[in-house]
Order: structure tokens, then sequence, then C-alpha cells
């Protein structure tokens, strides 16, 4: 998008507790994966109370190192970090398998503290938006909160540390899927985190049922219609009015804008312009969201207005679905034979194209910053650079056999389907539809999970029955009133 936007100016505490809100009522990470094991390491104690188990299934060297006499990342021995992470099983394998190493060689202890997304997101917002030092020095933030951070400086802009002191055989800005990367930048090109989790969108479908019934993957949004209609019908005489052709999400709110922003893209629509001007009920919007309510309501289960991920998940695990549109990070508890009834049954494949000739746009990436008053940001950034590094998203994989679907980097999604094929197999697709994905569909602004919401909420009245037309006038309206009290000098392309 082009650079026409308001006055850089600071934003009242009441305004940014507001936009959080928002964010924190919808924060979204993809498929919890399970849980992992301690490794057979010696190594400093992690400064924690928790305890892991990794079961250790092989030796990988670690990467190679400087000869220097004083290597960089010799130079913080002895300071500490302190980062703030999503409790979720792949900060457990890190934290277990990865930062022992990491403070052997490097002599900088690591205080990893882990909760919750929402109480997370509260603390690193209460610490950056007061100005504190502490007690955080780095930690997860929502690619869709990452510009409201950098503008009022609360991150540290990597490039100029980066540039200056590269990591050979640790970090690779080129090795991150660039979709990942993407969203780690802000509008003004800065390096503000680098990816530790990531997933774009794919069709997920019942392959044993699809072979059986003679269907295919859709390649069109006329293809997704037939197909779903056909799978619905056979599957309700088959298993009885339970089954369901599709499931998608429906929830409102803020919850989903990596998703709803990016459906309509498929027929050529968008929530803002190039130039921030609200076109959110441009008649391609309307059709790409009439299309999807109507899908939802005929072949869709009852409630879908209601459905978050675990919802649609635990359909497609349950076998209550015969296909949803979903992260390319479910497989991890899709595949996973103790939890769901459909492992090994599954198929995967591009999302289909629209009449604008593309697929709906669909992703999301958690980042890694360092924040901007951290005293320790040097040694903060090489846990980061480390942490997310392609070597130890393998090492965590291939050394501690943990089935991780939200990698970032391509060597390690290349050496984990060459090293675990049976587990891997889907891959190749998978990082298909990350390449081809683009986050050119969600406005890169403070104030996006503000017009996240009315848009949210348009969208699942959408589902629940309201004509499209309606919700998004609605919508569109609110997302203006938003955007001009915030200083954007813009116009409603299609007035209600």
């Amino acid at each position: 998008m082009s650079e026409k936007k308001p006055e850089e100016k600071d934003m009242s505490r009441r305004r940014y507790l507001g936009m959080t809100g928002a964010a924190v009522a919808g924060l979204v990470v993809g498929g919890v994966l399970g849980y992992v094991a301690k490794p057979t390491v010696t190594a400093p104690p992690i400064t924690s109370t928790e305890t892991e188990t990794v079961t250790v299934t092989g030796t990988m060297a670690p990467p190679p190192v400087t000869t220097a006499a004083t290597p960089y990342y010799k130079q913080f021995s002895g300071q500490t970090v302190h980062a703030v992470t999503h409790d979720t099983a792949d900060h457990r394998a890190v934290r277990a398998l990865i930062a022992p190493e990491f403070q052997t060689l490097t002599g900088i202890t690591i205080d990893s503290e882990m909760m919750g997304d929402i109480v997370l997101t509260q603390k690193i917002y209460t610490q950056l938006s007061t100005g504190a030092t502490g007690p955080y020095d780095s930690g997860m933030v929502h690619m869709w909160l990452l510009e409201g951070y950098e503008r009022p400086g609360w991150l540290t802009n990597l490039d100029p540390l980066v540039n200056a002191h590269p990591w050979e055989g640790i970090l690779d800005l080129n090795d991150y899927v660039p979709l990942f990367a993407s969203w780690c930048r802000t509008s003004d090109g800065k390096l503000s985190g680098l990816p530790f989790y990531g997933h774009a969108g794919c069709y997920m479908y019942r392959k044993d049922l699809a072979e059986k019934w003679g269907l295919t993957p859709p390649k069109t949004m006329d293809d997704l219609l037939a197909v779903t209609k056909n799978a619905h019908e056979m599957g309700r005489k088959e298993f009885g009015s339970s089954f369901y052709g599709i499931s998608m999400r429906g929830i409102r709110g803020a919850d989903n804008p990596h998703m709803y922003f990016g459906w309509p893209w498929a027929w050529g629509g968008r929530v803002l312009d190039a130039d921030y001007n609200v076109v959110a009920n441009s008649p391609e919007c309307v059709q790409a969201f009439d299309y999807y309510g109507k899908i939802l309501q005929s072949y869709g289960p009852s409630g879908s207005a209601t459905f978050h991920w675990p919802e649609v998940q635990r359909g497609i695990m349950e076998g209550t679905v015969f296909s949803i549109l979903e992260a390319t990070d479910m497989p991890g508890s899709i595949e996973d034979p103790t939890a769901s009834k459909t492992a090994g049954k599954i198929g995967y494949a591009l999302l289909p194209n629209g009449p604008a000739n593309t697929t709906p746009m669909f992703s999301y990436t958690t980042t890694w910053p360092v924040f901007a008053h951290s005293p320790v940001a040097e040694a903060a950034l090489l846990w980061s650079e480390y942490a997310t590094s392609g070597y130890s998203q393998k090492k965590t994989v291939i050394e501690g056999n943990f089935f991780r679907t939200g990698l970032t980097s391509k060597s390690a999604w290349t050496a984990c389907a060459a090293a675990q094929p049976a587990k891997y197999w889907m891959a190749p697709v998978l990082l298909q539809a990350m390449e081809q994905t683009t986050n050119e569909y969600m406005p890169k602004i403070p104030e996006v999970m503000e017009i996240a919401g009315p848009h949210g909420d348009a969208v699942s009245s959408i589902v629940a029955g309201t004509p499209a037309k309606v919700a998004l006038d609605k919508a569109a309206k609110e997302i203006y009133d938003i955007l001009t009290k915030a200083g954007y000098n813009i116009q409603m392309k299609y007035p209600v």
C-alpha cells in the first residue's frame, strides 16, 4: 500500500487499550499440538519451575560457529534474557531442547516464562506502553499487532544488529518462508521481529470418502460448491443428518482478520484500497461473502456463525465434516491417531481459485521481537535468532521427534520431510500453499484490529443469514468512522 497515512502522532493510552482489547478478544494461534519432553542434555539449568521431557531419537551436530578469538555471541556471557512465550508444545520443545544448548554455547541464561495467549498479550502491552525496562526483554507478538507496537518505538529495529553481526550457520533471513518473513517487517520496511510460528491456508478433506464417492479436490469456487454439495448429500445418506459437507470459521468480532480480510481476495475484493479508502462493501466483497455465507448455511454445521478454529478442526477430526478450509498447521493435530478419528484419512490441497483467478489469502505468523527498552537487547536478539533458526526447527523435529507443523524455515520443512516422510508426506502441498500466499491483503496499520471488529461482526452475521450487502455496508461505515477519527484522510468508495 502507498504511504498515504496520517501524521505520526502519539496515541492515547485509552485508544491503545481499546485496540489491544480488541486484539486480546480475538487472538488466534493455529492448532494446539502435543506436549513434548526433556532432553538428555547436560547444560546450565533453565530458570523455570516447570519441567519438560523430550525423547531424543538421534544426534544432530550443533551448527558451525565463527572461529574468531572472541565470537560476538560470547560477548554477552553472564547476561540473562527474560523471554515470555505462549504456553504451547512448540515453545516447550524449544525451551527444553534448544535453550540448554544455547546457554552452553553463549553463556547467556534464558529465563523463559510461558503463559496463555490473552494474558501474555496483556502483559506485553502493559510493559511496552508504560516504557518499563522489564520484566521481559522479548516475547511473542501476533503479526497484526507488530505495526502498532513498532510505530511508537516500542520494538528494536533488528536490521542494524543483524547486518553488523551475521551469525553463520544460525541466522539466514533467506531461509525463512517469505510469507512469514514478510509479516516481520513493518510498513516502513524495518525488521521488527523474527518468525517463530506460521501457517497459510489449505483445503483439507476426507480423502478416503472422496475416493469412495468419486470426488476430487476443487480447483475453483464453482468446483468447491459442487464438491461440497455432493459430499454433503452422499455423507448424509451414509452417515445420517449429523454429517456436513464443509466447515469454516464464522465467529464474530476481531477473531479472524487473517482469514476474513483475505477471503474476498479471490474475487478481487479488499477491505481497504492502496490509499486506505474503505472498499469493504464493494461488489466484489459482497459477492465473496454472499458465497461464504450461503455455502455454510447450505452445507455447514448449524451454529457455524459461532465457530472458531477449534470447532472447525474438531469436525474434521471427529469425522462429521467432509472438508475444511483451514490453517496449514492443523495436520499436527489432525494426523495424531491418539486424538483424531480420521488420522491417515485426510487429503491436503491448495485453496480453490475464485473469479479473480487467485485463491483467498489466509495466513498467520507469531513474531519474536526484541523490546526497545531491554537492557540486554543484543543477547535477546541472539536468543531469538537461535530459537527461530532453521537449525533449531530441524533439531526439535529430527532429534526431539516432535511433529511441528508451524515451521517457518524452508530448510526445516525440507529436512523434516526427508527425515520423517511418514509424518511430513503433505509438506510439499503445505509449502506450495505458503509460497502462493501474500500478506498484502491485510493492511499494515496500527488500527487493523479495530477495523477487524466490525468486519468480523459482518462476516458472522452473514453466516447467520443477514444479506451480505446489508452487513458489509454497516461494517464499511464503521471502518470509515474508525479511520477518519484516527486521522486518515480517506473516502468510502461505495457510500451507503
